[in-house]
């Protein structure tokens, strides 16, 4: 039995084909894992009139599909970053087993450089992360990324970026336990000396980058992203505020979901014709995936 608390319509979980896709009976049932994350997170968006807006594979599964891309098994959404550090501060107190809310800098080895709701009954591990058997609950989760203030795109503006990004790499380094690559060893080694040298640690460290995220969301008005989002071509994922100034909602499978009314502006930034299905490979396809088994069982046999 799912470990949810959301009723299900019948037949919800049944394998179908969509768009010539073929979504299996396990598929069907990460999905109904993540809906049910998605249906406790805007419950206290509501109840404490937090925003939210439905981006990326989501927010065109919900424009074209109505519900999730056929070959997607992820659901992302953002926030104001405003509201984003109101619900940091609630977070423990509006969500409880089997919910975890997980934010950078709260939770030791854990950084994403935005938030996530898991269901710590469930298994979501990354490949990268399966051997470092970090403590912190990794089931299946819901992305929540803060929108932050960013410059118009330009070649003068692009190193305010790089300067945020490689930060946010630094960051991912310094909390890994196992690193394959030379230059990772190389970076991980170098971080523990600087620690030791001037006494800087991962939470200070944590603190910098968001303290700089939010001093770009003070410093520009008229484009906005979110900082994680932002990677060569640096045309994409750059959207004018005036796009998420109004929200609508839009059907996403057998809930709703709240959509920024600019979405056709945003879409095309990132997609150009967005309407024509294009199959892709799913970011997370390797991702270890039980939505009946504890992640806790899969890490306890390596």
């Amino acid at each position: 039995m799912l470990p949810i608390k959301l009723e299900l319509p019948e037949h919800f979980l049944d394998e179908e084909v969509r768009y010539g896709y073929t979504v299996t009976e396990k598929m069907k049932k990460v999905w109904a894992v993540e809906l049910d994350l998605l249906n406790e997170f805007q419950k206290v968006c509501n109840q404490y009139n937090l925003k939210y807006y439905a981006i990326a594979g989501t927010l065109l599964g919900a424009v074209r599909h109505q519900g999730f891309i056929p070959w997607d098994d992820d659901v992302d959404v953002v926030m104001f970053r405003e509201d984003y550090d109101k619900l940091i501060s609630i977070a423990s107190s509006v969500f409880s087993a089997p919910y975890d809310f997980m934010a950078s800098g709260k939770i030791e080895h854990f950084f994403r450089g935005h938030a996530q709701l898991r269901n710590r009954m469930t298994t979501g591990i990354l490949p990268s992360e399966l051997k470092q058997k970090f403590s912190y609950n990794q089931g299946i989760w819901i992305d929540i990324f803060p929108l932050d203030g960013v410059p118009e795109e330009n070649k003068k503006e692009r190193f305010t970026y790089l300067k945020l990004r490689l930060m946010s790499k630094c960051l991912m380094n310094r909390r890994s336990k196992i690193h394959k690559r030379f230059l990772g060893k190389l970076l991980h080694m170098y971080l523990l000396l600087w620690e030791k040298i001037t006494g800087d640690n991962f939470q200070r460290a944590h603190d910098r980058y968001e303290a700089k995220c939010r001093k770009m969301s003070n410093k520009y008005n008229e484009f906005i992203s979110p900082i994680e989002f932002i990677n060569p071509p640096w045309n994409k994922n750059i959207w004018k505020k005036s796009n998420f100034k109004q929200s609508i909602e839009m059907p996403f499978e057998f809930m709703s979901l709240s959509v920024p009314k600019g979405y056709d502006n945003i879409l095309r930034t990132n997609y150009g014709d967005y309407m024509k299905p294009t199959q892709v490979n799913s970011l997370h396809g390797e991702t270890i995936m039980d939505p009946e088994k504890s992640y806790t069982e899969y890490l306890a046999k390596i």
